[in-house]
């Protein structure tokens, strides 16, 4: 009686992993990477060398200015 237990048990994980698999498989949300910005920031009211103030983070970074490119850029 054990046996047939175990067995119907793994029958049903296995069923519901491949009916879990098949709901996946079609995409979830029309989101396309890189189709819309969803944030910018060009640091005008932060000062160079200085992490911008809006921003929180445990790690390090700095506004900078690039030879070449306009504007204030985030280095990390």
């Amino acid at each position: 009686m054990k046996k047939n237990i175990i067995v119907v048990c793994l029958l049903l994980i296995t069923g519901l992993a491949k009916s879990q698999n098949n709901a996946t498989s079609k995409p979830l949300t029309d989101f396309v990477p890189g189709a819309a910005v969803i944030f910018s920031d060009n640091f005008e009211k932060d000062a160079i060398n200085d992490f911008p103030a809006g921003w929180n983070t445990n790690g390090s970074g700095q506004v900078v200015t690039l030879d070449g490119k306009e504007g204030k850029w985030l280095e990390i």
